[in-house]
């Protein structure tokens, strides 16, 4: 059983959540102490938090202990307090900044957070480029749904195929929306994100190139490459590289593995072009 014990943020200065940054505090003890074990935070650890708020979650991971815990904050008002809180702290670094022009130190290997929702493809688009080892996240359960979805589910997408390839991902719990102040309008889930292996990719690259693909999900890949705007020769090229059936699936049906060799084809028919 988890503790439904509630307590609501301390707001100081008259700072209120501001609605269109999706600031919503996590009020419930028990889950913020859930995310904390979920994420097994050791003293050899370096932790990011993504928005610390008020410093609830911050709190909960300094009762593990890690060797470094970072906190990057957008709101201004809301990096006073965490700077007026943790003063003192030596292992708490404070920084003020938008966590999606943020560059992680090579030596983090955790990422703990309760992330704005209204980011939050961005964000594990960009987490894709960050050494973490583990990452344990509160997201809309939508994403948690897309994350682990498999090939020819309504859900399964670019989120899905760039998470597939090379990680464990876990959808822990679910986070009912009182647990959070104001409350969301869309249910939430805690899931665990631990990486297996490393690839030598471009994820934005990829990323961009599995957006064009899934704007026609429902087409068979071959009409799907076809509108994606490569050249006539570029696509020639792509065309005859692709081995077996692939041509004749739909691009919805096709796993992770597959669309990565795909692409792998595509940049190899691209630099044909060029020479």
């Amino acid at each position: 059983m988890y503790s439904r014990k509630r307590q609501l943020p301390e707001i100081k200065d008259g700072i209120k959540p501001i609605t269109k940054l999706s600031q919503r505090f996590m009020v419930d003890k028990g889950v913020l102490e859930f995310i904390a074990r979920a994420a097994n935070i050791s003293e050899r650890d370096i932790v990011l938090e993504i928005g610390g708020g008020l410093g609830s979650l911050t709190q909960v991971i300094l009762q593990h202990n890690p060797c470094k815990l970072i906190v990057v904050e957008k709101d201004a008002r809301l990096y006073a307090i965490l700077r007026q809180k943790f003063t003192g702290q030596s292992n708490v670094h404070v920084i003020l900044g938008d966590i999606l022009e943020y560059t992680p130190p090579l030596s983090l290997t955790k990422v703990v957070s309760n992330p704005p929702y209204h980011i939050i493809s961005s964000l594990l688009t960009k987490m894709l480029e960050w050494p973490f080892k583990v990452a344990v996240l509160t997201v809309q359960r939508e994403i948690g749904y897309r994350l682990v979805s498999k090939p020819g589910t309504k859900s399964y997408g670019r989120l899905s195929v760039l998470y597939r390839l090379g990680h464990d991902i876990e959808l822990l719990r679910a986070v009912p929306a009182r647990c959070f102040y104001p409350k969301p309008k869309v249910s939430s889930v805690v899931v665990r994100i631990a990486r297996t292996r490393e690839l030598n990719l471009n994820y934005g690259e990829f990323s961009m190139f599995l957006k064009q693909l899934f704007a026609h999900r429902r087409k068979k890949l071959k009409n799907s490459l076809r509108s994606i705007g490569l050249k006539r020769q570029e696509l020639e090229h792509l065309l005859k590289a692709i081995k077996g059936d692939k041509l004749c699936e739909r691009v919805d049906k096709l796993s992770p593995n597959e669309l990565l060799e795909i692409y792998e084809e595509y940049k190899k028919a691209a630099k044909k072009e060029l020479t």
